[in-house]
């Protein structure tokens, strides 16, 4: 029997938090439109449910009965055949439907969470596993694994692996990736918008407020100020959440580092980090620093320069430099008797052996520190060095 599933941001198997999938807590319009889509689709699915109910009972009816379908009977046959369900059942396109509205109330109750009671999201989400429970088996295995659309959020994962029991975590795991993974772990995928249609015909109200794209990046615009105009105290805040950027207008950014923010967009907030480099990142990775305590953003250009590291460090600036970064004073303790030759030679299971909790985000710094180390040295020899 699989353990079941323990779901943090930081998983590597989930990934970083998908930007289109984030979200900020939910306004009261959208909580009540919200909860309105949620009991269409209540409704839609014990609509299905009956429907499919009434066939499997049709076609369990004594032979007597049968006879008087077996045309149908003949039908239901053939296709079986064809691994088809059923003839009496809905559709393969009505079935699609209804699993799209699961997964689609899946991100519902990971948003819903907490604005629900009696029952609550964790009680829907066991009426939802019961729902699939009941259907799957009358329909082809592989069906499921090829709803992309719509993917689950990171509320929604996070909701069920804290409240699935081992039944239905087998059950969520066999539903393949599709159901199991957010939007990043399908780059290469084009994952079309999701837009339930109803039996009743129902339409939800627009959303009074919609995620805002990214905004133009401007650098200049971001640095320089009217004249006269007395400048704003900076604005610092602590990275909660590792981020990964994946284009030039984001910005990579590691659990506990501070950055200082430039400008606020919404859900976009453009930063800059302690090595003067800027892009956005999703304005709910970042908290502010608590009150009395100190910033740990020591930028480029200030007094002393950085903390860096490289292949001539010694085991003092290994120290320096992971201090330097906020880890642990274990990991520092550990790491600071290697020299910066060793420790950038080190593997990611070596780094792990050494340092259990935090080896994966050492070894993630070090990655960004040899990149610069190669761009580096790239333009001025065109020979490789060897190590």
């Amino acid at each position: 029997m699989p353990p079941p599933r323990s779901y943090t941001p930081q998983e590597p198997m989930r990934h970083h938090p998908d930007l289109h999938e984030l979200q900020i807590s939910p306004e009261p319009a959208d909580t009540e439109r919200s909860t309105d889509i949620l009991n269409h689709i209540i409704n839609d699915l014990e609509i299905f449910m009956d429907r499919v109910t009434a066939a499997v009972t049709a076609s369990s009816l004594p032979q007597g009965e049968k006879s008087k379908k077996k045309k149908s009977s003949s039908k239901k046959k053939k296709s079986k055949k064809n691994g088809a369900p059923d003839a009496s059942l809905p559709t393969w396109e009505e079935y699609v439907s209804y699993l799209q509205k699961v997964k689609y109330g899946f991100n519902l109750l990971g948003q819903l969470e907490g604005n629900l009671s009696n029952p609550t999201a964790p009680d829907f989400v066991h009426i939802f596993f019961n729902s699939l429970n009941s259907i799957l088996p009358e329909y082809p295995a592989d069906l499921p694994l090829t709803v992309l659309s719509p993917l689950l959020t990171e509320a929604a994962l996070r909701l069920l692996s804290e409240v699935v029991d081992p039944e239905e975590d087998r059950l969520w795991r066999s539903l393949g990736d599709c159901w199991n993974f957010p939007r990043s772990r399908f780059p290469n995928e084009d994952v079309q918008p999701y837009i339930p249609e109803f039996y009743d015909g129902w339409q939800p109200s627009p959303l009074s407020r919609r995620p805002s794209p990214l905004p133009p990046m401007s650098r200049s615009n971001s640095q320089h100020f009217p004249p006269n105009v007395p400048r704003e105290s900076p604005l610092y805040m602590r990275v909660i959440y590792d981020f990964m950027a994946r284009n030039n207008r984001e910005l990579s950014i590691m659990k506990w580092e501070d950055v200082q923010v430039v400008k606020k967009e919404k859900q976009w907030w453009l930063v800059r980090n302690s090595r003067e480099e800027e892009g956005y990142v999703p304005q709910n990775v970042l908290e502010p620093i608590k009150s009395g305590e100190p910033a740990q953003y020591q930028p480029w250009d200030a007094g002393g320069g950085p903390v860096t590291l490289d292949m001539t460090s010694t085991s003092a600036e290994v120290k320096a430099w992971l201090d330097y970064k906020g880890f642990s004073r274990i990991t520092v303790n550990s790491l600071g008797v290697l020299s910066g030759k060793l420790l950038l030679g080190m593997s990611k299971d070596e780094i792990r052996t050494v340092c259990p909790e935090e080896g994966g985000k050492v070894f993630f710094q070090l990655q960004a520190v040899k990149s610069a180390i190669a761009l580096a040295s790239e333009p001025s020899s065109p020979f490789i060095g060897r190590s």
